[in-house]
This record gives C-alpha cells, sequence and structure tokens, in this order.
C-alpha cells in the first residue's frame, strides 16, 4: 500500500470515528469542542446539530475512501498511451473535416509509436480524402506488409490505385 493511500485511508477512519461520535455520543462532542473552542463557539447549537454533522463527517469519510482508495488510477504519461490518444484526437479531427490537424496528430503519434497501425490507417484514409493518391498508396503499402490478410486495408489499395490509374503488378 503507497503512503498516500494509507494517509487517505486513516484521514477518512478518523472522519469516519467522529461522525459516529458526533452521531451517537454527546459526551464526547463536548470534549471534542472543549479542545476545539474556537471552532464551536456554542454547545447548544452544537448538540442541536450533531446527527447533521456527524452524517455529513460519516458521507465525507466514504465518499473519500471511495474515490481516493478504490477510484482507478490511470496513467498517462506512457508513451503508448500518449500515442493512442493522438490517434483518437486524429479521429476526431477527421469526422469534423479538419484533415490538417488529424494528420498532424497522426504523425505526432507515429513519432511516439512507429508501429501504431491506426495511425497509419488513419493517415492512408486523410490522403485518399484529400485526393493525394500517391501518400495514400504508400500507407497502404506499410500497412499491407504489416497486416496481409486485412481485407479492409486490400479494399483501400484497390480502390487508390483504381483511382490514381495505377495498376499493382
Amino acid at each position: 500500500m503507497s503512503i498516500m493511500r494509507f494517509l487517505i485511508t486513516l484521514f477518512c477512519l478518523v472522519l469516519f470515528l467522529l461522525g459516529f461520535g458526533f452521531f451517537y455520543s454527546p459526551e464526547f462532542i463536548l470534549r471534542i469542542n472543549t479542545l476545539l473552542k474556537r471552532l464551536f463557539l456554542d454547545n447548544s447549537k452544537l448538540l442541536a446539530n450533531r446527527k447533521k454533522f456527524g452524517l455529513v463527517c460519516i458521507g465525507l469519510a466514504c465518499l473519500i475512501f471511495y474515490f481516493g482508495v478504490y477510484s482507478k488510477r490511470v496513467e498517462t504519461s506512457t508513451p503508448e498511451l500518449n500515442a493512442r490518444n493522438k490517434v483518437y484526437r486524429a479521429w476526431y479531427h477527421y469526422y469534423h473535416r479538419d484533415y490538417a490537424a488529424a494528420e498532424k496528430l497522426c504523425n505526432e503519434a507515429l513519432k511516439i509509436d512507429p508501429e501504431n497501425t491506426t495511425a497509419i490507417k488513419q493517415l492512408c484514409l486523410i490522403h485518399f480524402i484529400k485526393a493525394d493518391y500517391k501518400q495514400a498508396k504508400k500507407y497502404c503499402d506499410i500497412l499491407l506488409a504489416k497486416q496481409p490478410g486485412n481485407q479492409r486495408i486490400k479494399k483501400i489499395y484497390e480502390i487508390i490505385t483504381r483511382k490514381s490509374g495505377q495498376v499493382k503488378k
């Protein structure tokens, strides 16, 4: 267990016990109030609202414990995730017809992960849409070298060769 998780657990345990103390033990509240007289000035107000304050402490303890300890932490600094993030953003730009931004993001993803076939496929489609068949064919060739059985890429390759007037030998 990491130090941070330990501290979160300890803090939540203290809050949880404090909440139950406020909820069930008025004597406990008065002892705490004498120690923290600056914070709670009037015992009558504190005793009247003790259950509300107790529920708030218990609820906060549960929320902090859940989100602090049991929430899944996503590591976003790995190169693979950064490349994948750039490709997903490129798809967004592609579908919003911002092909320059999509191409730039795909090229950045390929600098991080040169074997990223999704980025290569995206670049192939971008150049196909822009009618730059020479570049589209180049990316198709790369994809077919990596995935020779990919029928979708073969179909795209056939369309590109038909549109560009070139015939595959």
